[in-house]
């Protein structure tokens, strides 16, 4: 494809300036000349275009080295030694690069118009120019150098942390240029390989902070005695990098329960009723086993949760809205509130999570009571791109989409409201270290999700990152 980019473009804009003449073009979608970047970074003062190939088809063309999941768990072994650390984070320099030139390449090879797209083009920019920063970085030899490493590595991964709105919205507004399939092959690729980068990433910076921490409080003790006791101290934490050893995953449901339901609060409002005094938020309930403890990455099962838990809500709140069948009392309820003749004769049932703990691992139950999906919708859940969200005033976004975007900063992906990413990419998570994510449907009644995760620990054996 890149040899036969000018042919290419020469074409392109010949068939452009016949739809222009003929009229049969979107005059709403922006076509342009390839883009270029001149970074900012000090790391680079090149311009970048999108088709700048040479040292980058070099680190693509390199296979990929996985790390197990235990060879991975090894490096975090408490105590953390100095050699340990400088190992991982070697690995890191030379295999984080080879990954992010493989997905800057797989962003050229898309057709050139979709290419093109500014929010498309926005990601290209910033996974080239984290190739660069992370290529041009010197070899670790040392602990300082270790530790300007892990601040670089920090910086790329907070600048790729808010990639997937760019990527759900630049594909929305070029989906005719691409078929169903290819563009689910894409995106799968690129959120597979997202989600081993930033586990490889964040496990480093993770044990560069944890081994700071150790050595301080080594320091900070006064004789023999103190000092095997900060040891001890140090070895009974519950973290081995970014994997949490002894996750309370009920109270992580919890958090994200009263997360999400602050988001339908302010979405919908409450209704107060003369008689009832009944929200229509829904409540939510946690049993089952509720001192469950296991290994998991909590960033991973807070995003996954808040994603299942916001359909849940909302599929429930519109659900009761629907039943009081009122048309004037839906458009005062989506513009959130009550007015004060709104009826109340049908309550919201609670969403309810259930926790059950097997050997090596969890599996969470989440019921709504939100009618259910009908059979034709059921095959496009997991499709990108589909959704059941549906802004009733264009506007004005509404606060759960406002909020579900604003919450992409926090969970390393969020919950993304109408773009259709949540599901897919929950499927995904759950999917990557061996577990599962099922649907089952009751229409007219509601949804239970059972949401299954292996605990990350020895007993996972061999999963490749």
């Amino acid at each position: 494809m890149l040899k036969n980019v000018t042919i290419f473009r020469a074409l392109f804009n010949a068939g452009t300036l016949h739809r222009l003449k003929t009229g049969k073009i979107n005059k709403s979608f922006s076509i342009t000349q390839p883009k270029t970047y001149i970074s900012t970074s000090k790391y680079s003062n090149k311009i970048i275009s999108f088709y700048d190939t040479a040292l980058l088809s070099k680190f693509a063309k390199k296979p990929i080295k996985n790390i197990t999941s235990s060879h991975l768990l090894s490096f975090g072994v408490k105590p953390i030694t100095e050699n340990k650390l400088l190992e991982y984070t070697r690995f890191c320099q030379t295999e984080l690069p080879v990954r992010l030139a493989k997905r800057v390449v797989a962003f050229q090879n898309l057709p050139f118009i979709v290419g093109t797209n500014p929010h498309i083009f926005e990601v290209y920019r910033l996974y080239y120019e984290g190739f660069e920063r992370l290529r041009m970085s010197k070899p670790v030899n040392t602990l300082e150098e270790q530790k300007k490493y892990s601040d670089l590595l920090l910086q790329i991964i907070q600048s790729l942390s808010q990639v997937i709105p760019s990527v759900a919205q630049g594909m929305l507004e070029a989906s005719r240029y691409m078929k169903k399939e290819t563009t689910k092959k894409f995106l799968d690729d690129l959120i597979w390989s997202r989600i081993g980068l930033r586990v490889i990433g964040e496990h480093q910076v993770s044990l560069s902070k944890q081994y700071d921490e150790q050595i301080q409080g080594i320091a900070q003790s006064a004789n023999k005695k103190s000092v095997k006791n900060a040891i001890n101290s140090f070895n009974e934490m519950d973290w081995n990098g970014s994997i949490n050893t002894n996750l309370k995953i009920a109270k992580l449901l919890e958090q994200s329960c009263l997360f999400v339901q602050n988001m339908c609060e302010l979405h919908y409002g409450t209704s107060h009723c003369l008689s009832k005094n009944k929200s229509i938020t829904p409540q939510f309930i946690i049993d089952g086993d509720l001192e469950t403890e296991f290994s998991y990455i909590p960033s991973h099962i807070e995003y996954m949760s808040l994603e299942i838990l916001k359909n849940a809500f909302r599929a429930s709140a519109e659900y009761a809205i629907k039943s009081q069948g009122s048309s004037s009392s839906q458009n005062n309820l989506y513009n959130l509130g009550f007015s004060d003749h709104t009826s109340c004769e049908s309550s919201i049932e609670p969403i309810k999570l259930t926790i059950t703990k097997g050997h090596g691992t969890v599996c969470i139950r989440i019921r709504d009571h939100g009618g259910g999906i009908n059979a034709e919708t059921s095959n496009s859940i997991f499709d990108y791109s589909y959704s059941t969200y549906h802004k009733k005033d264009d506007d004005n976004e509404g606060t759960l989409s406002l909020l579900s975007n604003l919450a992409v900063n926090n969970h390393g992906g969020g919950p993304i409201a109408g773009l259709g990413f949540g599901l897919p990419m929950t499927k995904l998570y759950a999917e990557y270290f061996g577990g599962s994510l099922d649907l089952f449907s009751i229409p007219a009644y509601g949804c239970d999700i059972f949401l299954k995760l292996p605990c990350i620990d020895k007993s996972l054996g061999d999963i490749q990152i």
